[in-house]
C-alpha cells in the first residue's frame, strides 16, 4: 500500500506490537518520513506547492531527442501482464467494448476490445483518481477525469497536492484530454485550488438543459452547470479543511455528499438540487471519522450505504498482521420523506457485521481509507460489495455475519510468510463497476491493475486479469545480471507487487519471485539466484526457475535489526567483486555480512531473521548527528572500497570495508547542498569519476568529481530552473554512466519528469537532453542499471513499467529538438485568466529590444502568438493577442539573448 498523508488531520491509528519483529510499527509513519526526507525542500521542510504540474510544464521547455530512430532505442519491457494502482475506470455506454482506465501514476488508457488490450491516450497529467462519462444521449463523447491522489501518492512523494492538476475533460470519447481551465488555478508556485486533489466526479443525468456535474475535492464539494467551465462551492466548512470528501447522485438528481470530521461541515449531507443541503447524520454517528464513501442502491435509490474509515473508538475494531488497530463503520440509510433529515430518514448501524474472518488476512482493513468503497448490486439492494484490502460480498446487506464471502484481494485463508493473492485479483481495492446492462459482470480495480469476472455472484468468483498492454506498474528499483553479456534477465521491486522477474528481450509477461511490497534487489552473477528485499528491510536469498518463480529460500537480514530500524525503501549493496559480501545500512547503523550464502536455501520458507555472527556492525561508520544513511554502493574497480551518503548531504569513502572496523573518509564537496543524497553513481572504468544525486526539490541536484572527491562541480545545468536549484526543476532520483565505444561517456539521470542524458558535464551549464520522449516520456524514473560490456541500460519507472536500451555512441543520446536558454529574467502577465482577446506582458526592468515570444499549450505544442498592435507598448510592457486561442492552459516563454522566463496563462471564453 502507499497510504501517506502530508497534511495534519484527525485520523489516528493505534499501534500494537508486531510479534514477528518484536516492535511497534506504523506503516504510514514510516512511508511519510521516507518521502519527506526524499523530496521536501530542505529550506521549508515541505513539498513545494503544486510542484508536479510545475515540473511537467518546465520539462516541456527542455531539449529532447527529435529523431525517433535515435530516441526510441529504448524498448518497453513491461510488465504487460501486471498493472499498477488503478482508481478510475469507466465503460462507454455507446460501445461496451470501449473501456477507459486511469492509473495513479500512469495516465489514461483505453481498450477497444473489452479489456483484452490497452493503449495509452494523450493526457497532460498522469495522476488519475476518478473518471465519469456523460451518459445522456448525444453527450456520451464527453468524459471527465479527476487528478491528484490524496491517499497513497507513492509516485512522487508524500505530498497530498503533489500530483494534482485539476479536472481533465475529453470531448472525443477519451482519446485526448485537456485540463478544465477553471480547475487549474492561476499560480504555478502555490496551492491555489482545491482541484489539485479530486476524490470523485458525478454527473446529473436528469438535467437535460444544463451540463450539471459535481466534484468532491480536498476540502469541498463543487458544482458546475456548464460542463466544468465555472464552479461554485456547495459544501466546505470553516476552520480546518475536510481532507476527505465524496459525492454520489441518483438518476433523479438527488445528491449525497460526505466530508471528514476536520471541518465545521463534517458529516453526511443530502440535497435535491445541489444548492440547498441538509445534514442527515444519525444521532449516534461517530464523532471522529476519516474518509466516507457512498453506495446508492440502483434498484431502490432511497437505500444508501455509507462506509466510513477511521471511526476512532466506534464501529468494528480490527487488527492487521502488522499489529495496527483500525476502527471502521458501515451504515445504511433509508430515505422516507421530506428532506430526509430527522424522521425523514432511518439509519441502521451495520458495523458489527463487517468481515472478521480471522487468520493473517481475514481482518477488515481500509489502511486508513487508502482502499475503500461500497457498491450495491444493480437489481438487489441487499447484495453489497465492500472494497478494502480484500473484496467482500454480503447477500443480506451486512445484517449478519453469516452471508459474507471473501471474493478478492488476498487468497482466502492465506498465511504469512509466503502468502498468496486471490487468483487473477489483487489486494487493495479502489473501484468496482458493473458491466452496463448486467447484474453479474464486473470490472474490479486495485493495486495490481484491472480484473474482470462474468459472475460476481458465484460461490467461488473466477477473475480474469485485464492488464495486457496496460503498462502502469510502479517500480522502485531494478537489477540485472552484470556478468553475462546479452543476458535478458531483469528484476525489480514494485509498489505492492513484490519483486517481479522477466527473462526475455522486449515486451513480455513477468512473474513474481517474492511477494509483499518490493524494494532493493540484486541478481547473482551468471546464476538463477537473486537477493530481494521488501519494504522496511526484510531480505531474502532466492533460487528461481527459468521464468522467475521462487523454488528455494533463505531469509538473511540480521536479527540485530527490527522492522522499525529500516527506512521505507531501504537500500543494500552487494560487493560486485565478491557477491558473498553484503552491506546493509539501517538509518544510523551499518552492518556487514561476509558470507550471505552461508544460510542454506530450503524449499520451506523460514521467515525468521538470521542470528549469525557473520552480521557485524561497522561501528566507525556513523552518519553525523541528525542524519541517516541515504545511499550506498561498492566499487568494482577498487576492491573493498565502499561509498555511502547521508540524508544531510555528505558522502564518505571506506577503504578495506570487508573486514575490521575501518574509518570512513569524508569526501564531500565544499559546494554541496544540505539535502538527501539518493544515489552515488560510480564510473565503472574510472575510480576518480563519481556523481552524487540530491533528490530534494529546491536545491541543486547533481554534483560530479573527476578527482576522487578532492573537488566537485555542480552539473545540474538545465535540470534546474534557477542556478540556485530553486524553481520548477524536477526531482532527480538516480544517475548512471555508460562508457561509449569511442571512449567518451554518456551520463543518464532519472527524474520525476523522465530520463535525461548528456555527454558533456560542464559548469557552463550542463545541457541535459530528454530521452525516449515517445516511450518513457515524462514518467517518473526511479532507478537505472548499466552493463558496459554490451552497452546495456535498464530504466525503472514508477507508473510506466520498465525500459531498456543499448547505447554505444554519442549520437544515440544527443540528437535534439532545441536547446532553450537557462538564464532568467522576470515578467508578469495580466489579466490572468484572460477572456478579452489580449494579455499584457509587464517586465520588471525596461527592455531595449522586443524579446521573442513563444507559446506552448499543455501538451507542449507550439501555438501562434502575435503582438497586439492596437495597444501602445512602453519600455517595459506590451500586449499579445489571445483571441485565436482555444480555452485552456498555456505556457508563455519570453526570451531575450541568453535570458528566458516562463509564465502560465489561462485562457477563458
Amino acid at each position: 500500500m502507499g497510504a501517506v498523508f502530508y497534511l495534519t488531520h484527525s485520523n489516528e491509528i493505534a499501534v500494537n506490537s508486531y510479534s514477528e519483529e518484536n516492535t511497534e510499527y506504523n506503516a504510514q509513519a514510516v512511508e511519510y518520513a521516507y518521502y519527506k526526507r526524499l523530496l521536501a525542500d530542505p529550506a521549508t521542510g515541505e513539498m513545494p506547492p503544486h510542484i508536479h504540474n510545475r515540473e511537467l510544464a518546465y520539462s516541456q521547455l527542455l531539449p529532447y531527442q527529435s529523431d525517433i530512430k535515435r530516441s526510441e532505442k529504448w524498448i518497453q519491457r513491461g510488465p504487460d501482464n501486471l498493472g499498477g494502482r488503478t482508481r478510475a475506470i469507466g465503460i462507454n455506454l455507446d460501445n461496451v467494448n470501449e473501456i477507459l482506465a486511469g492509473a495513479a501514476t500512469g495516465g489514461i488508457f483505453k481498450s477497444t476490445d473489452g479489456g483484452k488490450t490497452w493503449n495509452k491516450m494523450v493526457c497532460p497529467l498522469y495522476s488519475i483518481t476518478c473518471m465519469v462519462q456523460d451518459q445522456r444521449l448525444g453527450k456520451r463523447n464527453i468524459w471527465y477525469a479527476g487528478t491528484g491522489e490524496l491517499s497513497g501518492s507513492s509516485g512522487s512523494g508524500a505530498g497530498a497536492y503533489l500530483l494534482g492538476g485539476g479536472i481533465l475533460k475529453s470531448t472525443d470519447g477519451g482519446n485526448t484530454w485537456t485540463v478544465l481551465a477553471a480547475t487549474a488555478g492561476t499560480s504555478t508556485s502555490a496551492f491555489d485550488t482545491e482541484f489539485d486533489g479530486v476524490w470523485n466526479i458525478v454527473i446529473d443525468t436528469s438535467n437535460h438543459v444544463q451540463d450539471e456535474l459535481y466534484a468532491a475535492t480536498y476540502a469541498s464539494i463543487y458544482k458546475s452547470i456548464n460542463g466544468g467551465t465555472t464552479w461554485q462551492i456547495k459544501r466546505s466548512g470553516s476552520g480546518s479543511a475536510s481532507y476527505y470528501t465524496d459525492v454520489a447522485i441518483t438518476s433523479k438528481g438527488i445528491v449525497y455528499a460526505t466530508l471528514s470530521s476536520e471541518s465545521s461541515q463534517k458529516g453526511i449531507w443530502r440535497s435535491t438540487d445541489g444548492d440547498q443541503w441538509v445534514k442527515i447524520n444519525p444521532t449516534n454517528f461517530p464523532a471522529t471519522f476519516g474518509r466516507i464513501t457512498i453506495g446508492i442502491a440502483p434498484s431502490d435509490e432511497n437505500q444508501v450505504y455509507f462506509m466510513a474509515a477511521v471511526t476512532t473508538n466506534s464501529g468494528l475494531k480490527s487488527t492487521n498482521f502488522q499489529g495496527v488497530d483500525e476502527w471502521n463503520s458501515l451504515w445504511k440509510y433509508n430515505y422516507l420523506s421530506g428532506n430526509g433529515s430527522a424522521t425523514g430518514g432511518e439509519w441502521f448501524d451495520r458495523s458489527a457485521n463487517l468481515p472478521a474472518k480471522g487468520g493473517d488476512f481475514g481482518y477488515f482493513s481500509t489502511q486508513g481509507g487508502y482502499d475503500l468503497y461500497v457498491r450495491v448490486k444493480p437489481d438487489n439492494p441487499n447484495v453489497v460489495f465492500i472494497g478494502c484490502t480484500n473484496l467482500w460480498r454480503s447477500t443480506d446487506g451486512f445484517t449478519s455475519t453469516n452471508n459474507t464471502d471473501w471474493i478478492g484481494g488476498y487468497a482466502v485463508n492465506t498465511v504469512r510468510p509466503n502468502y498468496q493473492m486471490y487468483a487473477n485479483h489483487h489486494p487493495d481495492q479502489h473501484n468496482f463497476i458493473f458491466h452496463p446492462g448486467s447484474v453479474s459482470k464486473v470490472y474490479s480495480t486495485h493495486d495490481g491493475g484491472i480484473s474482470y469476472t462474468n459472475d460476481v455472484m458465484a460461490a467461488n468468483v473466477q477473475w480474469e486479469a485485464k492488464n495486457d498492454r496496460y503498462i502502469t506498474s510502479q517500480f522502485y528499483t531494478v537489477a540485472i545480471d552484470h556478468s553475462k553479456m546479452f543476458d535478458h534477465k531483469v528484476i525489480g521491486g514494485l509498489q505492492d507487487n513484490g519483486t517481479h522477474f522477466i527473462n526475455q528481450y522486449g515486451l513480455g509477461a513477468w512473474h513474481m519471485s517474492m511477494s509483499s511490497d518490493g524494494s532493493f534487489c540484486t541478481i547473482k552473477n551468471n546464476s538463477n539466484e537473486i537477493y530481494a528485499s521488501t519494504q522496511q528491510g526484510r531480505i531474502v536469498h532466492l533460487e528461481v526457475d527459468n521464468i522467475g518463480r521462487s523454488v528455494k529460500y533463505a531469509r538473511i537480514d540480521p536479527s540485530q535489526l527490527y522492522r522499525s530500524d529500516y527506512d521505507f525503501i531501504n537500500p543494500f549493496s552487494i560487493d560486485p567483486n565478491d557477491q558473498k559480501i553484503l552491506y546493509l545500512p539501517a538509518k544510523r547503523r551499518l552492518f556487514r555480512n561476509t558470507d550471505i550464502d552461508a544460510r542454506p536455501l530450503t524449499t520451506d520458507y523460514d521467515s525468521t531473521r538470521w542470528t549469525t555472527p557473520l552480521w557485524e556492525e561497522m561501528t566507525q561508520c556513523i552518519p553525523p548527528t541528525g542524519s541517516e544513511f541515504s545511499a550506498i554502493t561498492v566499487s568494482k574497480i577498487q576492491k573493498n572500497v565502499l561509498y555511502y551518503a547521508t540524508s544531510t548531504g555528505n558522502i564518505y569513502r571506506v577503504r578495506n570495508a570487508n573486514s575490521g572496523q575501518p574509518s570512513p573518509q569524508k569526501i564531500s564537496g565544499i559546494n554541496f547542498e544540505f539535502g538527501n543524497i539518493n544515489c552515488i553513481a560510480l564510473d565503472p572504468l574510472d575510480s576518480n569519476s563519481i556523481m552524487v544525486v540530491y533528490s530534494n526539490y529546491g536545491i541543486r541536484s547533481l554534483f560530479h568529481t573527476q578527482n576522487g572527491g578532492v573537488s566537485w562541480q555542480n552539473v545540474s545545468g538545465n535540470l534546474e530552473q534557477n542556478i540556485t536549484g530553486t524553481g520548477d526543476g524536477p526531482s532527480c532520483r538516480w544517475a548512471a554512466v555508460m562508457p561509449l565505444s569511442d571512449g567518451k561517456r554518456s551520463w543518464f539521470v532519472g527524474t520525476s519528469t523522465g530520463l535525461y542524458a548528456t555527454t558533456h558535464l560542464t559548469d557552463s551549464p550542463t545541457v541535459w537532453i530528454k530521452q525516449s520522449p515517445e516511450g518513457i516520456g515524462s514518467s517518473i524514473v526511479t532507478m537505472i542499471e548499466t552493463r558496459p560490456e554490451d552497452y546495456y541500460l535498464v530504466a525503472a519507472t514508477h507508473g510506466a513499467g520498465m525500459y531498456s536500451a543499448n547505447i554505444s555512441s554519442e549520437w544515440q543520446t544527443t540528437s535534439i529538438q532545441a536547446i532553450k536558454a537557462t538564464g532568467k529574467f522576470e515578467f508578469s502577465v495580466y489579466p490572468n485568466p484572460v477572456s478579452n482577446g489580449s494579455i499584457g506582458v509587464v517586465f520588471t526592468q525596461p527592455i531595449a529590444v522586443v524579446p521573442n515570444f513563444t507559446l506552448y499549450n499543455i501538451n507542449g505544442q507550439k501555438q501562434a502568438v502575435a503582438i497586439d498592435g492596437n495597444y501602445l507598448s512602453t519600455a517595459n510592457s506590451m500586449r499579445l493577442k489571445t483571441n485565436t486561442l482555444a480555452p485552456g492552459i498555456y505556457w508563455l516563454v519570453v526570451q531575450q539573448g541568453q535570458q528566458s522566463s516562463t509564465q502560465k496563462i489561462i485562457v477563458l471564453k
